[in-house]
C-alpha cells in the first residue's frame, strides 16, 4: 500500500556530449510514517548523503546503462558495446586475472580473482563452474542468483537469453549440468563510465546448502572497442540466433533495447481490497492492456494477497488475459499473518510469479495500528522473517525482494535499523515518493541533503538494508487531488514517463507505479475508477506503442551503435532540471532517441528550447519525430538527415531514426 513520502530525482543520463550523473536529491516525509497525501512536515537538512558519481560520454563512447551483449564465436557483431569474444572465449577488450576456489561446504564455487574490463565494453567471464557432491548424484533443482553492483549481465541457454539478461540481476533455476552449461555462456558488461563493480554467483543446492564467489571487476577508461569479427550492418535486424546486431555506425553511442525500458515498469494492484474498480477483472485487464498491449513487454503487477484466497483464482485469470506476471507482497500485517499470505504466494503457478516480496511497510503498519508490537519490534520482526521468504524463493526458483519501509527520513529512517539483509534478497527495495507537504517535486529536482534528487536518495537509503544488490522502486507516484501535494493529472502522465527513464538511467531494474486507481491512500490512479483513462495511462500508452517492439529478438539482439551529437541542451531552473537524452534501438534496427527538458512544470518552471541534433559522416535516411503527450502519429518526418533542429519541449519525445 502507498506510503508516506516523498523526494526529488536525478539528474539526466544524458549521452555524448553531456554528463550523465545524479543530481541533488530532496526528501520529506511526514512526521511518524504519514502517508502521501497527508500534510507532511517538510524535513530539515540535517546531513548530507554521498551522491552517485556521474559518467561522461563522448561521441565515441557508450552511454551508461546499455545492455548486456551477446557476442557471437569468431569476433564480436557488427555494432556490439565493443566487446570482441574469440571462439576461445577471450574477450581483447578486457583481461582476467587466475582462480580461485571459495567455500568448504557444498556447494563450491570456482572462478576467476578478478577481471578488467574497458568501460562500455563487454566480457565473457569464462572458468565459471559449481561443484556439488550432493548434488551430482541426488535428482533436483538447484537455483543459482548472478548479480552485479552497476552494470549488467546476459547468460544463454539453448541459443536464447535467460529471462532477467540485460540486468543486474539474474536469476536461473535447473539441474547441476544445467546451471554449469548457462553461467558458461556468462557475459558482463560494463557502464559507460570507469568505476569498481563485483560479480556475484552464488549458487544453492536441493539441500538448502549455499555458498558464494564475489570477482572484483575493475572497469578502465576506455578505449573503443572494435570487433575483428565483422563489419558495420545496413540497421536491418538479423535472424541469427543469438539475435543479430542492430545495425549503425561504426562508433558512437551505443544504444539499449527498448524493451529493457518497458520492461522495467510495473502497475500496482490492490485485486483485494481497497477500491471496487478491481472487482471487474474483465475491466480491469482491460486497463492493464490498455497501456501494454502495443509494447510487446509483459505487464509486471504487483499485489498482495492480505490473507484472502481469491487470489488463486484471480491472478491466474489476470495473468492469462495480459500476458503479465507478479511481483507478489506480505501485506502490512500482524506478523503472526506474514506466514499466511506466503503460503498463498507459493501457492499460485510459478510461471506467473516473478517475484516473492517481503512484508510491506511494517513501520507503517505500526504508526497505522496493524501492527500493535511497537514500530522497533514490528520492524525486526518483518526483517526476522526474510530468511523464511528468501528460502520460499530458493525452493520455488523464484527472487526475492526486501522487504519495504515507509519511513526514510532523517536518512536512512527505518531503512537503516534492520542491519544487512543482502543475503535474503534478489533486489533491495525503496519506495520513493515526491510528495513534500506542500506540492510535489520533479523526479529530478534535487534539494535533499548533498542537493540530490529523491530517486538517487531513495536508492541510497534502501541500500543500507541490502547493500550490494539492485533496488526495485517497487512504489512511486503522484496524487493528483485531494492533497496539498496534488499535482495536475496532466502533470501526473508527464512526470511518470520521466521518472521511467530517470530510474533506468539509475540503473533501477524496476519501477512499479502506485496505483492503477485511486484507493483508501489517496488518488494516485492513472485511471479513474470508472476504468476511464487519465492523462498519464494515455501518455504511457502512446509512450509504449512508439517505443514498443514485437519483433522475435526484440531482447536478444545486440544494440548498435548511432554517431550523433547534441548541442544547446537546457539547464534547468534548479538542481537536478534539464536536458536529458536516452538512446535506444528496436530489433527492426530503427533508433530510438528519447530527449526530454525535465523541468518542475507544476511549478511553471522551465520552456521549450531549440536544440541542435548533429549525426556523423552518414546521414540518416530518416527522423520522425513523436510525442506521447499528443498520441502516437509522427508529428514531423524528415528524409536525408545530417542535422536537424528540435524544439525540446518540458516533457519526453521520441525521434525514430532511420540508418541507410
Amino acid at each position: 500500500m502507498k506510503r508516506a513520502w516523498v523526494v526529488a530525482g536525478w539528474s539526466s543520463a544524458v549521452v555524448l556530449t553531456l554528463v550523465a550523473g545524479c543530481a541533488p536529491s530532496l526528501r520529506v516525509d511526514g512526521t511518524g510514517g504519514s502517508s502521501p497525501g497527508t500534510s507532511g512536515t517538510t524535513a530539515s537538512a540535517g546531513g548530507s548523503s554521498p551522491g552517485t558519481s556521474g559518467a561522461t560520454t563522448s561521441t565515441g563512447g557508450s552511454s551508461p546503462g546499455t545492455s548486456g551483449a551477446t557476442t557471437s564465436t569468431g569476433g564480436s557483431s557488427p555494432g556490439t558495446s565493443g566487446a570482441t569474444t574469440s571462439s576461445g572465449g577471450t574477450e581483447v577488450c578486457g583481461s582476467v586475472s587466475g582462480h580461485q576456489d571459495t567455500g568448504t561446504s557444498a556447494p563450491i564455487v570456482a572462478g576467476p580473482a578478478g577481471a578488467t574490463v574497458h568501460a562500455g565494453s563487454s566480457f565473457s567471464v569464462a572458468g565459471i563452474g559449481i561443484t556439488d557432491a550432493g548434488a551430482a548424484t541426488n535428482p533436483g533443482a538447484m537455483v543459482v542468483q548472478v548479480s552485479v553492483n552497476s552494470g549488467t549481465i546476459a547468460m544463454t541457454v539453448n541459443g536464447a537469453q535467460v529471462a532477467e539478461s540485460g540486468t543486474s540481476s539474474i536469476t536461473y533455476s535447473g539441474s547441476l549440468s544445467a546451471l554449469d552449461a548457462a553461467l558458461a555462456t556468462l557475459t558482463y558488461t560494463a557502464l559507460g563510465a570507469a568505476t569498481g563493480d563485483v560479480l556475484r554467483i552464488m549458487p544453492t543446492d536441493q539441500f538448502g546448502q549455499s555458498n558464494a564467489l564475489s570477482i572484483p571487476m575493475t572497469v578502465t577508461p576506455g578505449a573503443t572497442c572494435m570487433g575483428s569479427g565483422g563489419t558495420g550492418g545496413s540497421g536491418g535486424s538479423s535472424s541469427s540466433s543469438s539475435g543479430g546486431s542492430g545495425g549503425g555506425d561504426a562508433t558512437g553511442t551505443t544504444a539499449v533495447q527498448t524493451l529493457k525500458v518497458l520492461g522495467g515498469f510495473g502497475m500496482n494492484l490492490h485485486t483485494t481490497c481497497c477500491s471496487a474498480a478491481y472487482s471487474d477483472l474483465s475491466a480491469l485487464a482491460g486497463d492493464i492492456n490498455y497501456i501494454w498491449s502495443a509494447s510487446g513487454a509483459k505487464p509486471t503487477l504487483r499485489d498482495s494477497p492480505i490473507g484472502n484466497s481469491a487470489i488463486l483464482t484471480s491472478w491466474p485469470q489476470l495473468a492469462s488475459a495480459t500476458g503479465g506476471r507478479f511481483d507478489a507482497y506480505i501485506a502490512e500485517l500482524q506478523p503472526s499473518a506474514y506466514q499466511g499470505d506466503l503460503a498463498l504466494m507459493r501457492q499460485l503457478p510459478h510461471g506467473i510469479v516473478f517475484s516473492y516480496e517481503g512484508p510491506n511497510e511494517p513501520d507503517s503498519a505500526s504508526s497505522n495500528g496493524i501492527c500493535t508490537l511497537g514500530k522497533t519490534a514490528c520492524l525486526q520482526a518483518a526483517a526476522s522473517y526474510m530468511p523464511t521468504v528468501w528460502a520460499a524463493g530458493q525452493a520455488d526458483g523464484i527472487a526475492v525482494i526486501q522487504t519495504s519501509f515507509g519511513n526514510a527520513w532523517p536518512a536512512p529512517g527505518s531503512y537503516g535499523t534492520t542491519g544487512d539483509l543482502s543475503a535474503y534478497a534478489t533486489y533491495g527495495n525503496a519506495h520513493t515518493y515526491f510528495n513534500t507537504g506542500s506540492g510535489s517535486r520533479a523526479p529530478s529536482q534535487g534539494g535533499l541533503p548533498g542537493n540530490h534528487g529523491t530517486i538517487n536518495f531513495l536508492n541510497e537509503d534502501a541500500a543500507q538494508a541490502t547493500p550490494g544488490k539492485p533496488i526495485a522502486i517497487t512504489e512511486f507516484g503522484y496524487v493528483v487531488s485531494g492533497s496539498a501535494d496534488a499535482v495536475p493529472q496532466y502533470v501526473q502522465g508527464v512526470y511518470t514517463m520521466e521518472v521511467i527513464l530517470d530510474a533506468f538511467g539509475l540503473g533501477n531494474p524496476y519501477y512499479f507505479y502506485y496505483a492503477l486507481y485511486d484507493d483508501g491512500s489517496g488518488n494516485w490512479g492513472v485511471f479513474n475508477t470508472d476504468h476511464t483513462p487519465r492523462p498519464a495511462a494515455t501518455h504511457l500508452q502512446n509512450l509504449f506503442t512508439i517505443l514498443g517492439d514485437q519483433g522475435s529478438s526484440a531482447l536478444t539482439f545486440t544494440p548498435g551503435k548511432l554517431d550523433f551529437t547534441l548541442t544547446g541542451m537546457p539547464s534547468g531552473a534548479s538542481p537536478g532540471l534539464g536536458g536529458n537524452a536516452l538512446l535506444l534501438q528496436k530489433s527492426s534496427g530503427d533508433f530510438e532517441l528519447v530527449l526530454w527538458n525535465e523541468q518542475n512544470i507544476n511549478a511553471g518552471e522551465g520552456a521549450a528550447t531549440n536544440v541542435t541534433l548533429s549525426f556523423g559522416s552518414t546521414a540518416m535516411k530518416s527522423v520522425d519525430l513523436h510525442d506521447p503527450t499528443l498520441g502516437t502519429a509522427s508529428q514531423q518526418h524528415l528524409t536525408s538527415v545530417t542535422t536537424m533542429t528540435v524544439s525540446l519541449p518540458q516533457h519526453p519525445i521520441v525521434l525514430e531514426i532511420v540508418h541507410p
